[in-house]
């Protein structure tokens, strides 16, 4: 095939098609790696001197090896050594990033140049298969180092630029009327995870739509920014983030046999993806593992889909969810897991069968507790006024002998299965007691959104003390 470059393919909305001018899109589910030759003529060669910088500036999704002239001279996310005519990128690379040229120095390989033809084979490397899309833009850029003493109006920076978050910063120098080669460096905010510092809160290995909706969660539990840089998912699967991945406290990034679609059914969430090395979740169980950029583990668990599994989370629809990421035990254990609320999963959010047990799970900061949300089937980000979820009343009875009976109205979410409530009542605010054995059920009324009313009645008593208190106790059964 003959075009212009960018090489590649796209099969959904992105600003990759005003990138491509050559389309292979044949190549998608038959084979992972694309030959390109981009030949070119180098009539005088004198500009060439030891003053002469040259950068190969490049897009590509997902990655690539570079030959000038027959001699390799850059590569990204490609195997080790030799690639095969099948190859497969080691790492995806994000869209927002293939989206712009990274810079290349290949000055050491000045020698290969010839005066005439030249040519420019890349080794274009796609993540899998079935990716939804390619890139290979190149660009050949050269300058020429500034010599001498610097004019008196060129202006010298000997002070560091502080930086409050993270960048991706560019410069270039301007002299003689002309512009040095661009220059560029991503600069990260954060540190590297260590153990403890991230929980693996969910994973959908037997989705209804086979490997389409596979997906694993992961939360940073840190209180620091995490570079998660080269971070492995290994064992059962594989995936290695690529660089300028980064995980804020408290944020979930979930990777996706298919990001593609998850990004669409849930827009606004951190998904990566795709898995690599035609790999997969087991239907049946396995071990996933978590390593850092070294190769040290992080984190590992091994999953099954027999009891005490959760059952409903086998081809039934649901994912599997860590009940409470910050309780302590073994991630082998299938008592820390349960079902997902909601067929498909929670990919990104925190779900209504999960709670984080430290001292912050209230975010709203409204004084009901993040399991108490899930159980109200509120939301933790939006404050609730109390009333809005539990309402207690006086009922004066006449009828046989004067009496008063306490009425209490609990908002409930009947999908969160995994919650149980218990009323408690104190004289004193420091002493409380369960007052749910007292309590009896009387009925149930429908509210919004599939939720319902459990009105509890205390049975009518003649006197009563001077003054009660009573508030609710969410937990998970054990």
């Amino acid at each position: 095939m003959e075009g212009r470059t960018g090489v590649g393919y796209e099969t959904s909305i992105s600003d990759y098609k005003g990138f491509i001018g050559l389309d292979v899109l044949e190549m998608r589910n038959f084979n992972g790696s694309v030959y390109i030759r981009v030949p070119f003529e180098m009539s005088d060669l004198t500009w060439m001197s030891d003053d002469t910088r040259v950068f190969l500036h490049i897009r590509y999704d997902d990655g690539f090896v570079a030959y000038l002239n027959g001699r390799e001279v850059a590569r990204a996310n490609a195997p080790l050594g030799q690639p095969s005519w099948d190859s497969l990128a080691r790492a995806s690379h994000a869209d927002s990033a293939a989206s712009q040229f990274e810079a290349f120095d290949i000055t050491d390989h000045q020698g290969v140049w010839v005066q005439g033809e030249n040519v420019l084979a890349i080794h274009g490397l796609n993540v899998s298969l079935s990716s939804s899309d390619l890139l290979i833009t190149p660009k050949i850029v050269a300058s020429q180092r500034v010599q001498g003493v610097l004019p008196a109006e060129v202006l010298t920076y000997t002070q560091s630029i502080p930086l409050t978050q993270s960048a991706h910063l560019k410069a270039r120098a301007f002299y003689q009327g002309e512009w040095s080669a661009l220059t560029e460096a991503h600069y990260s905010m954060g540190r590297p995870p260590a153990p403890g510092d991230l929980a693996l809160t969910e994973i959908h290995y037997h989705p209804t739509e086979p490997q389409q909706g596979e997906f694993v969660e992961i939360l940073n539990m840190a209180q620091d920014t995490l570079v998660l840089d080269g971070v492995t998912l290994s064992d059962g699967l594989s995936f290695v983030f690529p660089p300028q991945s980064l995980l804020e406290p408290g944020q979930r990034v979930v990777v996706a046999q298919d990001p593609q679609s998850l990004r669409a059914a849930y827009p606004g969430i951190l998904v990566y993806g795709p898995f690599v090395n035609h790999t997969q979740l087991s239907n049946g169980g396995e071990r996933l593992s978590l390593l850092n950029a070294s190769g040290d583990l992080l984190l590992g668990l091994k999953y099954g889909d027999e009891a005490p599994w959760p059952d409903s989370a086998d081809g039934k629809g649901y994912s599997l969810v860590l009940r409470d990421p910050a309780a302590p035990g073994a991630l082998n254990d299938p008592a820390l897991w349960t079902a997902s609320h909601a067929l498909g999963g929670s990919p990104g959010v925190m779900d209504v069968n999960e709670t984080r047990s430290t001292v912050s799970s209230d975010v709203d900061a409204d004084g009901i507790p993040a399991l108490g949300e899930a159980f109200h089937g509120t939301s933790d980000a939006e404050p609730q006024k109390v009333e809005e979820v539990f309402v207690i009343r006086s009922v004066i009875q006449s009828n046989p002998e004067p009496s008063i009976a306490w009425v209490m109205d609990v908002l409930h979410d009947p999908g969160a299965t995994e919650i149980l409530m218990d009323i408690e009542v104190s004289v004193d605010l420091k002493t409380w007691q369960s007052a749910g054995i007292s309590f009896e059920k009387t009925s149930e009324v429908m509210a919004d959104e599939g939720r319902v009313w459990l009105r509890h009645t205390l049975p009518p008593m003649q006197t009563l003390p001077s003054r009660q208190f009573f508030r609710l106790k969410y937990f998970h059964p054990r």
